[in-house]
C-alpha cells in the first residue's frame, strides 16, 4: 500500500499501479450494481479511463479510492439509463453458447449465478458491501475507505449479510468470484492503460520525443520542430487526441486539430485528424484504428460535426474502415510575393502518381 501511494499517479506507470490496486474493487462494486460481470468490468475500465484523464480534480491521492468509486456509479448509472434490449445473464449467455463445456464448468458457472444472486438479494448497503468484501478479497478498512463509511460500519454490513445468508452459500463466494476478478492477469489494467488522452504537461518530454523519432524518413523535420511550434503552438486538440500505450511506452498517436471554420453562413466545428503515427511493430495490431475509435468518440462528446484526414492514399482501406470516404481535395495556398525566395536553388522534378481513378489528373501534371 505505501508504495503504490508514493508513486506519482499522474504518469502511466503510476497509474497503471492504482488500476492494479482497486481494479477488484471497482468490478465488484459495480457488479454490486449493475448485476452483470461483462457490464461491470465495461463500467469500470471506462471510470479508470474517465479518472486519469480528470486526475487535476482529485486534490488528496489518498482519497482515490473514494473518488474512484463515485466515477464508477456514474458509469453504471450511465449504463442502466441507457436504452437496450432485456439482458441475457453472462453465465446463462455463456452457457447457451458453450454446452460442450466439462460438467464441472457448467457447474461453477451455476455457483457463481446462485450466489451472486443470493448477495445481491439483501438490502442495498449490505449487499453492496458483502458483495464488494468477497469478491474484491479485500480487508474490511481498505473497503471502509473505498466506500466512504467507517471500518465499523463494514464490519457491522458484513455481520448482518451472514446472518441473513446461509453461511454455506458465503463459503462458496471466493471459490465462486475468483475466475471473474480482473487481477487474474494483465489483460484489465493493459486495456485501461492501451488508449489515453495525452497532456502535454505530463507526456510532453516522451510525447515530443516519440513524434521526432517516428516521422517517416520522407517527412524530416528537424530535432524540438514538434515541440517548438508544429503541435505546441498549433491549434492541436490534447482532450480528443490519443495515445496508444504498451508497458508504460507510448505507441502510437492519433492526433486532432480543432479547425473550425465557416461553411457558407454555418460555423461547423471540424476535426482535422490528418496524423495518425503507429511505431511499425504494432502495425498489424490495428492500434491506430483503436485510436482513432476512441479519438472519435471524444470529438463526438466535445462536439464536432465533422472529421478530415489526410493521408496517403493507400492507407484509405484502413481508414475506410473506420468511417471515411475518399474524396479529392482542393487546397487553397497563399503567399506574400514579398515572403518568396529571391535566391536560385535546384529544383527535382518526379513523376506524379495519382491517387484516383481519374487518370487524366496525372497526364495534366506530366
Amino acid at each position: 500500500m505505501t508504495k503504490v501511494m508514493a508513486t506519482d499517479i499522474s504518469t502511466p506507470e503510476g497509474f497503471a499501479q492504482r488500476v492494479r490496486q482497486y481494479q477488484d474493487m471497482a468490478v465488484g462494486y459495480a457488479v454490486s450494481i449493475l448485476g452483470d460481470f461483462h457490464l461491470a468490468q465495461d463500467a469500470s475500465q471506462e471510470a479508470f479511463i474517465q479518472a486519469y484523464e480528470h486526475l487535476d480534480q482529485l486534490r488528496e491521492p489518498e482519497a482515490f479510492g473514494g473518488w474512484l468509486r463515485r466515477i464508477v456509479f456514474k458509469q453504471c448509472d450511465r449504463i442502466t439509463r441507457r436504452k437496450r434490449p432485456p439482458l441475457v445473464n453472462f453465465d446463462v449467455e455463456v452457457l447457451a453458447g458453450d454446452r460442450d463445456q466439462p460438467h464441472g464448468t457448467l457447474e461453477a458457472m451455476d455457483m457463481r449465478r446462485n450466489v451472486l444472486e443470493a448477495i445481491r438479494s439483501l438490502p442495498d448497503a449490505i449487499g453492496e458491501t458483502t458483495l464488494l468484501y468477497y469478491f474484491a478479497d479485500r480487508r474490511q478498512d481498505e473497503i471502509a475507505a473505498f466506500l466512504g463509511v467507517p471500518p465499523g460500519t463494514v464490519k457491522s454490513r458484513l455481520h448482518k449479510g451472514r446472518q441473513l445468508l446461509q453461511e454455506k452459500l458465503l463459503d462458496l463466494a471466493d471459490e465462486a468470484f475468483t475466475p471473474k476478478r480482473p487481477s487474474r492477469d494483465r489483460s484489465f489494467v493493459e486495456t485501461v492503460m492501451q488508449v489515453i488522452a495525452p497532456n502535454e504537461s505530463k507526456h510532453g518530454k516522451d510525447f515530443y520525443a516519440f513524434m521526432d523519432r517516428e516521422t517517416p524518413k520522407w517527412k524530416p523535420v528537424s530535432p524540438g520542430e514538434h515541440a517548438e511550434g508544429r503541435i505546441h503552438d498549433s491549434h492541436y486538440d490534447w482532450q480528443t487526441s490519443r495515445m496508444g500505450m504498451k508497458d508504460g511506452q507510448i505507441i502510437g498517436i492519433w492526433h486532432t486539430y480543432d479547425i473550425t471554420m465557416r461553411i457558407g453562413s454555418a460555423k461547423v466545428k471540424v476535426a482535422a485528424m490528418n496524423c495518425s503515427r503507429t511505431h511499425d511493430d504494432y502495425q498489424d495490431q490495428d492500434v491506430d484504428l483503436k485510436l482513432a475509435n476512441a479519438s472519435f468518440d471524444a470529438a463526438r462528446e466535445k462536439g464536432y460535426h465533422l472529421a478530415l484526414t489526410f493521408e496517403h492514399y493507400d492507407e484509405m482501406p484502413r481508414l475506410q474502415q473506420i468511417g471515411y470516404h475518399d474524396v479529392w481535395r482542393e487546397c487553397w495556398w497563399y503567399a506574400r510575393t514579398a515572403d518568396l525566395p529571391t535566391d536560385t536553388f535546384d529544383i527535382e522534378l518526379h513523376e506524379f502518381r495519382y491517387f484516383s481513378d481519374v487518370p487524366e489528373i496525372a497526364d495534366i501534371y506530366n
